[in-house]
């Protein structure tokens, strides 16, 4: 209890309505240290790992989602009903790739919102959007596929 009341009073909350209660001059709670505490992102090579880190997954996702969308487009045999989800559900990482993970990562490295006032009023509905997009694609190749699956049986017992 002692410990929850100095740090309470720390933050500069009353709970107990009564100011001398809070023991301030603590020793296990030593201002100084906690003050002098720094972020995590605000050391360089935490900061560097987290670019290197979001950069290599940004690539990754623009890669290989242009990769799947080029190779259903070029090759009139993958043009079926499950490819064409398949090319939605790259279309729509896409987007999560470049609306979402890009930003994140400047909200990571700064306080302040480097991306103009569009995409400050657009961030999270195309994020919303893009992740719902996602599941429900994936949630809608599994049906089809359990119903193919299904009519199969059905086709096969009956002769």
């Amino acid at each position: 209890m002692r410990y929850t009341m100095a740090l309470w009073s720390f933050l500069g909350v009353d709970i107990t309505g009564n100011r001398s209660a809070y023991l301030l001059n603590d020793t296990s709670l030593n201002i100084s240290d906690i003050s002098s505490f720094k972020q995590p992102l605000e050391i360089t090579y935490i900061r560097w790992i987290y670019i290197t880190l979001f950069g290599i997954i940004f690539l990754c996702c623009i890669l290989g989602n242009f990769t799947v969308i080029y190779v259903i487009l070029r090759h009139k045999k993958m043009r079926n009903i499950t490819n064409f989800f398949l090319a939605n559900l790259a279309l729509s990482d896409l987007c999560v790739g470049i609306f979402c993970v890009l930003p994140n990562l400047s909200t990571f490295l700064s306080p302040y919102w480097l991306l103009g006032r569009v995409l400050c009023k657009l961030y999270y509905f195309i994020q919303c959007t893009s992740y719902t997009a996602s599941v429900l694609i994936l949630t809608v190749i599994s049906f089809r596929e359990i119903l193919r699956y299904h009519t199969s049986d059905v086709q096969q017992t009956s002769y």
